[in-house]
């Protein structure tokens, strides 16, 4: 009686199982056959033969390294890791026979110049505001009343945050003594930027912004151009910032926080001070003199000499009431000069062995030192009293007196240039990863909050974006003669500038870190915000101008609308408890009977095919272009939870065609039924125990105990997907025919000392734990993109394919969606692993700095997990003779290769526990964050042999890599048309025709007087460095030997004055001609500004 229901309910089970599998298998001949993707709108396969014109420029990507006496990459072969020593003992017993030596017994002479100073954080254990209230605003007002009055003693300032602040408030008579002191070469402006920024997780564009910002307020205010650096306290340094400062017309640097076995190592060879040099840079133009201070800080305690104890006996700041008391301090009087005098000048002439000539500075200050009146005297008085009574002892043959630390710089140039035997050597690489003591390594803020990290890349862009179309609406405005402060242009200049020092401020050493108190953090939050709201609003004012249909004058208030579509995997959530109206996600409600304008901005200076996506209140949506013609489009659900999707909110994807720094409109509307041009999305769900609701789409379960693996392909690449897991195993690249394993594993290490700044990851800690082996998972196929979504409870994982021929489809995308507090009160480093087959020989792997240039790293057993972790700002890889796996980041991490064939980076950390640095606490105000990547495998050109891994070798991206990574790091910015709006039908160019493939527009920077009115526009260009050794089919741009001509690129190019500056506009380098062409150099950033 029951076999006939059975055999019927087997063969259900049949029908299912195929019909499941046709599902999974199905992309590759849905879009092969598919009507949407053979149409002639959309995609467009662009042949450009000819991207690279002239072979003669992969030959900068050819060479090796150049020579040089110091090399990073080799010291860190040289020293042995495994010895510990307390750095003074090591000193001390380094110069202990030099230490019994008589001073009347030196031949020569030696300087030493008293340098007082002040280190002020613009936020740390206080707020930016709450530090000027309580601490800086005294400061400052002290140096000018203090200074006035001691004729012959010194101070130095750094950040130009602060000095802005006291400027607002100080008295006329006040400033009138500051800049009397300028003058007089007593007060030295150091750096000059808006801060001191960290040098491991900023991008160049952020420190040269910053730099302008900073550079700009002194011009305008002091009228100082700096020409030293001073950054004593960033946790190591990049190799970029050198360059940077060089070309900003730095002549000296002074750091001091490296690790402390490499400075042990250069310290015992004199090696201390070097001019340092670019690693491609063969001719030396890059080369800028350093000084690295030889000991732990820079507080008076570490910066006197080698004898902690001692130097402490020599700040008289103790002598105070409220001064701290760590020894006895004893005021100089007659009794005890002399034994004073006799050590002071001991410790100075131990400091001195350490370098090749003899001159020494003595930094003379601390954190927040000289905000009260009292210290400034009771310094001076002492040490006047030693200054007098040493330089009267002309046996000792030591000259000692206040000064700046230009007046060292001079001193040392003077001292070199008229000595055959001192000579300088030359050095090459960075000073990573900072080690202060033992083997406790500071990797871990390279990771602290990454929430505020994205937050802050996510400003640059829109700044950027911002900063340009604005520039771009200036020009037009002028060009039809329209009164700038007419329109609403004049008040984009005062938005620009509550971002660009909103971004300026993140980027110091104590905020972009994450190395600060929670309040501070949130305080940061808050400024980044309100910096990203003014760059939206400045972006719609520029739009809208550029897109009137009456050029006459300006639009209305209100006539477009930023649309930010905060889906589940967009680049950023702001916190809850900021309060926007742009905090609800963007739907844009489309109806039959009329259609909607939306706007898309490109900001790069290249033509750009993209994949995008906008909610709409309707599956039956239908985009259009200008022509009228249909546009193919895709609709995703927009899910509710996870097995659940909304009923009025669909997501809406398409690709545009945009020219580069232009603007174009598409149109969308209701249709009464489904379209043949836009195809709903197939769903099926994996490991879901509950069954779905009914929905528009079609949503299916996968069978459970069904073991076939998840497949998503395009035309270039066929990825492969664990069904229980969801996690990446996998690619198979069609062009080469070549497989490779990729392993991506989401873990959590346990760890022990971990905090702000410190990583405790330890080799007994070498195997994370898998965060999960099974969850539900989520298979969107689509025509246009494909998708995986891999849905635990700590993190969401979105992994897309795209099968449109765009750049996109080159690489997979990956968007991680983490929230930690979930896991409770656990200290834990959560990382991402990619574990391949790809053989980086002898555990090479390299990293970016600050997404300018790469540098090799090795994996060394002598150093401790944490010392094998480096920053990554944008860029990592592993090579082998015939392949290459970049992994392109949107926002800073620390990355490692631990193992062959490994990458793998830290996404988020919580710490209960304080690292003992100085924040006194631990980091655990995790915020549900979302970060993304891009995997891109490039298999050598033709098969050749990629110099891989050689020691001598430089590594630089691919032109593919490039062009991959600037439109994943620069967003399509979209808009909509608000009421009547009457928007021009032709699309908006402002180019004549695009960049070469290897030219970035850095910035269109608007420059703003100390008034607030316009003051000309700054164009900055970068020419990438790159390998030829790689694929370039993809890319619609060609190289041009990096050159342009503006007046032929550029529309509305009228031009008054056209000058080619250094970096930061300090100096002008040359006057051009408006006609005039420019030509960059491989790696260069240049610096323009041009009046209209």
């Amino acid at each position: 009686m029951m076999k006939f229901p059975r055999r019927v309910a087997a063969a259900g089970a049949v029908i299912t199982v195929i019909f499941i599998v046709y599902l999974f298998y199905s992309d590759k001949k849905g879009i092969a056959k598919s009507k949407l993707i053979d149409s002639h709108i959309w995609p467009i396969q662009i042949e450009n033969p000819y991207i690279i014109q002239d072979s003669s420029e992969c030959k900068f990507g050819e060479q090796v390294r150049v020579r040089t006496h110091i090399n990073t990459f080799d010291v860190h072969q040289k020293v042995d890791y495994r010895i510990y020593e307390d750095e003074e003992a090591l000193v001390l017993r380094a110069l202990k026979e030099k230490s019994k030596k008589p001073l009347e017994s030196y031949d020569n002479k030696l300087q030493a110049f008293i340098i007082p100073h002040s280190h002020n954080d613009p936020g740390w254990l206080k707020t930016l505001d709450t530090y000027y209230k309580e601490d800086t605003k005294s400061i400052l007002d002290n140096a000018v009343r203090k200074l006035m009055e001691h004729k012959n003693m010194t101070f130095v300032w750094v950040e130009s945050v602060f000095l802005s602040m006291w400027w607002k408030t100080a008295s006329k008579y006040a400033k009138a003594d500051f800049l009397k002191l300028i003058e007089s070469k007593r007060l030295e402006i150091l750096n000059g930027g808006w801060v001191v920024p960290d040098e491991a997780t900023t991008h160049y564009f952020a420190i040269i912004d910053q730099l302008i910002e900073g550079h700009q307020w002194l011009e305008f205010n002091v009228g100082v151009k700096p020409k030293n650096t001073w950054a004593l306290d960033p946790f190591g340094y990049s190799a970029s910032v050198p360059y940077i400062m060089k070309q900003a017309g730095f002549d000296n640097m002074a750091i001091l926080r490296i690790n402390t076995h490499v400075k042990a190592y250069l310290r015992e060879r004199q090696q201390l001070e070097f001019n340092w040099r670019q690693q491609w840079d063969s001719s030396g133009s890059s080369d800028i003199f350093c000084h690295v201070a030889p000991y732990k800080l820079y507080s008076v305690k570490h910066s006197c000499g080698p004898n902690t104890y001692t130097c402490l006996l020599f700040d008289f700041a103790q002598l105070s009431s409220y001064g701290s008391k760590e020894v006895d301090v004893q005021p100089v009087t007659k009794e005890n000069v002399h034994e004073k005098a006799e050590m002071l000048v001991k410790q100075f002439r131990l400091k001195s062995q350490h370098f090749r000539h003899d001159a020494i500075f003595f930094p003379l200050g601390d954190d927040f030192r000289y905000n009260h009146i009292e210290e400034w005297d009771l310094q001076y008085e002492n040490y006047q009293k030693l200054i007098k009574y040493i330089n009267s002892h002309k046996s000792w043959k030591t000259e000692v007196k206040f000064g700046t630390l230009d007046d060292y710089f001079t001193a040392v140039k003077k001292i070199t240039s008229s000595s055959s035997i001192v000579q300088l050597p030359s050095f090459q690489g960075d000073f990573y990863t900072y080690s202060d003591q033992n083997i406790q390594y500071w990797s871990g803020y390279f990771s602290t909050r990454p929430y505020d990290k994205v937050l802050g890349r996510t400003l640059e862009a829109s700044l950027r974006a911002a900063e340009i179309a604005n520039s771009i609406a200036v020009m037009f405005a002028k060009k039809g003669h329209l009164v700038l402060e007419a329109t609403a242009l004049q008040a984009n200049l005062k938005r620009l500038v509550v971002a660009r020092q909103a971004l300026a401020l993140f980027q110091h050493h104590d905020a972009i870190t994450g190395t600060e108190k929670p309040f501070v953090a949130k305080d940061y939050e808050e400024r980044l915000f309100r910096g990203l709201q003014n760059t939206q609003d400045a972006l719609v004012e520029s739009v809208a101008l550029l897109l009137s249909d009456d050029k006459t004058i300006s639009p209305a208030p209100g006539v477009l609308s930023i649309a930010e579509f905060k889906d589940f995997t967009s680049a950023l959530e702001f916190d809850s408890s900021q309060k926007s109206n742009r905090s609800v996600i963007f739907n844009i409600k489309i109806d039959p009977e009329h259609k909607k304008h939306v706007i898309f901005y490109n900001s790069i200076a290249q033509r750009r095919q993209e994949v995008v996506r906008i909610h709409v209140s309707s599956a039956n949506a239908e985009v259009r272009n200008i022509k009228n013609e249909i546009i193919p489009s895709q609709i995703n659900p927009v899910w509710t939870s996870k097995g659940q999707s909304a009923s009025d909110r669909f997501e809406l994807i398409f690709v545009v065609d945009i020219p580069p720094l232009g603007i174009k409109t598409y149109h969308i509307k209701q249709t009464e039924s489904e379209s043949s041009q836009n195809k709903l999305a197939r769903v099926t769900l994996h490991n879901f125990k509950t069954k779905t609701k009914k929905s528009k789409f079609q949503i299916v379960h996968a069978i459970e105990g069904h073991d076939q693996d998840i497949v998503l392909e395009n035309n270039r690449l066929q990825a492969v997907f664990s069904h229980s897991s969801g996690m990446l195993k996998t690619i198979f690249h069609k062009a080469t025919k070549s497989k490779t394993t990729i392993n991506l594993e989401l873990c959590n290490y346990k760890t022990f000392g971990s905090g702000a700044y410190l990583l405790g990851i330890w080799k007994s800690h070498r195997n994370p734990q898998l965060l999960f082996t099974s969850t539900p998972v989520r298979v969107i196929h689509g025509e246009i993109v494909s998708e995986i979504h891999i849905l635990d409870q700590t993190v969401t994982q979105v992994v897309r394919m795209y099968h449109v021929s765009t750049l996109q489809s080159e690489s997979v995308e990956i968007i991680n969606t983490f929230d930690l507090t979930v896991q409770g009160r656990m200290d834990t480093e959560f990382v991402m692993r990619l574990n391949t087959n790809i053989n980086n020989t002898n555990g090479i792997f390299y990293t970016d700095l600050n997404g300018f240039q790469m540098m090799k790293r090795k994996t060394l057993e002598s150093l401790p997990i944490a010392g094998n972790f480096y920053p990554m700002t944008s860029m990592a890889y592993i090579q082998n003779a015939h392949l290459r796996l970049s992994l392109l980041s949107g926002q800073s991490h620390a990355v490692a290769s631990l193992k062959t064939g490994r990458l793998e980076l830290i996404l988020d950390r919580a710490s209960f526990t304080d690292d003992a640095r100085g924040l006194g606490e631990g980091v655990n105000d995790n915020k549900k964050t979302r970060t993304k990547f891009l995997l891109l495998l490039e298999p050598s050109e033709n098969g050749r042999p990629l110099r891989h891994n050689r020691n001598d070798t430089l590594s630089f991206p691919s032109l593919l890599s490039h062009s991959i990574t600037t439109i994943f790091a620069q967003p399509v910015y979209i808009f909509t048309a608000q009421g009547n709006f009457q928007i021009q039908p032709a699309p908006f160019y402002f180019l004549n025709k695009p960049f070469p493939c290897d030219v970035h527009l850095v910035n269109l920077r608007n420059l703003v007087n100390q008034h607030g009115h316009f003051e000309g526009i700054a164009l900055l260009l970068h020419r990438y460095g790159f390998e030829c050794d790689f694929p370039t089919t993809s890319l619609s741009c060609s190289t041009n030997n990096g050159e342009l001509t503006p007046a032929q690129l550029f529309k509305y190019w009228n031009v008054k004055d056209f000058q080619e500056m250094s970096l930061s506009l300090m100096h002008q380098k040359r006057q051009l001609k408006p006609m005039e062409s420019i030509q960059l150099k491989p790696m260069e950033i240049g610096a323009y500004y041009f009046k209209v």
